[in-house]
């Protein structure tokens, strides 16, 4: 389960909101195809006019995790799960990563970049440098075990709001880093909805909007999903 997926013309992120992102892929070009080109076009069009269409949703008006936390627990009937939940630590350790990578990430060492070769049509090219992508994401993830509690503490929290046939949410916290990211796997309409319900009572300051802050893109990017 994954908030979102990181796209661009240019590249490709493999990886989650919260977890080891290890491969770029760039240098896509110019596509000889007039027809992709036109397709990959229109698809940038309507992108870029969802975000504008989130921008204008979006009004001063932040809560703070344990506000967010109570909001979602009431109206939603969040429960908070223990480390015998099913993905716990694989959720943590994704999450320590991604704030290791942001606030401190000399403590992971120097990390060398993933080339893609330059035919990936080519079967014995491609399974080389899947090899190498896996290789350095079991690296990483054991550079992240390494790293010490009391050198990157912690305040993890996870929740789960079960909406039976519909699907079920997880959203992860940590107060400390004022970290928030949601996840869902079920029924797009109906997910989608109560996950930019969450982010939208989360919200942002007037400061956040002025700024451009990383919890205001966040939001714009949920809610042009």
């Amino acid at each position: 389960m994954k908030t979102y997926h990181k796209k661009t013309a240019g590249a490709t992120i493999i990886g989650g909101a919260d977890g080891p992102t290890s491969v770029f892929l760039c240098g896509r070009g110019r596509d000889k195809n007039p027809l992709r080109r036109l397709k990959w076009n229109l698809r940038n069009w309507k992108d870029a006019g969802k975000r504008k269409a989130a921008e204008r949703r979006i009004k001063a008006g932040a809560h703070t995790m344990e506000e967010t936390v109570r909001y979602m627990m009431e109206k939603y009937h969040a429960v908070e799960e223990g480390d015998t939940y099913p993905h716990y630590q694989e959720r943590r350790q994704g999450m320590k990563y991604s704030l290791i990578q942001q606030r401190q990430p000399q403590l992971l060492g120097k990390i060398e970049p993933v080339h893609p070769p330059r035919d990936l049509s080519d079967p014995q090219e491609a399974a080389r440098w899947l090899q190498e992508v896996e290789a350095q994401t079991e690296e990483l993830q054991a550079r992240v075990r390494a790293v010490p509690e009391e050198d990157f503490p912690m305040e993890y929290h996870l929740y789960t709001i079960d909406l039976g046939e519909d699907g079920m949410l997880e959203m992860e916290t940590d107060p400390l880093h004022e970290q928030f990211s949601c996840s869902y796997a079920g029924k797009k309409e109906v997910l989608e909805r109560v996950q930019q319900d969450l982010y939208l009572y989360y919200g942002v300051s007037q400061e956040d909007i002025d700024r451009k802050t990383e919890r205001y893109r966040m939001l714009v990017l949920v809610l042009s999903s």
